[in-house]
């Protein structure tokens, strides 16, 4: 086993993931033999096998009510269960690591050079990749700042940060049943969810954006992970994407301005 000094915290939160927990867990068993793990799961009051098969595979379990997005309860792990000096990596239940990325985490963290460390989250539907971006997972937790706002909770407080080479994979939406329809009704969650983050903006904002933001992320998107490439793939994508902001705003003017 390697000598880390500190112990890896991986942190994983969600609800009735019986489907990907199994996936999740084999992808770690490498990491597991080679440096001291010490998996929190948070569990959004599960109606499957999740907490079985967390249990199964050693996981310090902590049950909460469903939320129906997991950032407020990652916040909570992290800040209640974890000490300031620990390293902890935050993965969802439907992502997979690999041995190559397993084995840059565990040399970069012997470095000791770094207190932030980024890794690439690639997400596929229809048999590619519709998003690649970098996202702070791995950190010392006293150079982090954790908030409640959905897929924006992980605030960065040094500059001291590195990025690794290797991804990790999302690749859930396959085992779920007709991707379009998972992936449409997982943005239509979230969308009910960001707008709580967003009620300050002002009548004039949430109408240039219902119209902006839309056509921003239509072309903005495609272009930043290559989807132009895909031809169908990219117009359902990024459709579907672009349809995502217009649902948040639609659902912000909604409720602000005719629904009060």
């Amino acid at each position: 086993m390697v000598n880390v000094n500190s112990t890896l915290i991986i942190i994983t939160v969600w609800y009735n993931e019986e489907i990907n927990l199994p996936k999740l867990f084999d992808s770690l068993k490498y990491i597991k033999s080679k440096i001291k793990i010490r998996h929190i799961y948070v569990d959004q009051s599960s109606t499957d096998k999740s907490v079985e098969i967390a249990k199964r595979n050693w996981c310090e379990i902590f049950i909460h009510p469903n939320k129906w997005y997991a950032d407020p309860d990652k916040k909570w792990a992290v800040e209640e269960l974890c000490k300031d000096d620990d390293w902890i990596l935050i993965m969802d239940c439907d992502e997979e690591l690999s041995e190559n990325l397993s084995n840059e985490i565990i040399n970069t963290i012997e470095d000791k050079q770094y207190d932030v460390l980024n890794i690439y989250v690639k997400s596929i539907i229809l048999g590619g990749f519709w998003g690649r971006a970098y996202q702070p997972r791995l950190f010392i937790k006293k150079h982090m700042n954790i908030t409640d706002e959905i897929h924006n909770y992980l605030k960065i407080k040094t500059k001291n940060i590195w990025y690794l080479k290797n991804d990790i994979i999302n690749d859930d939406l396959k085992y779920r049943g007709r991707e379009v329809d998972v992936f449409v009704e997982k943005l239509n969650r979230y969308a009910e969810k960001e707008i709580v983050f967003l009620e300050h903006m002002s009548k004039l904002k949430i109408v240039l954006n219902l119209f902006w933001k839309p056509l921003q992320w239509f072309f903005g998107f495609g272009i930043i992970h290559k989807q132009f490439f895909r031809w169908i793939k990219w117009i359902i994508i990024c459709s579907l994407v672009s349809q995502y902001q217009f649902w948040i705003y639609s659902k912000l003017y909604e409720k602000k301005f005719i629904n009060k």
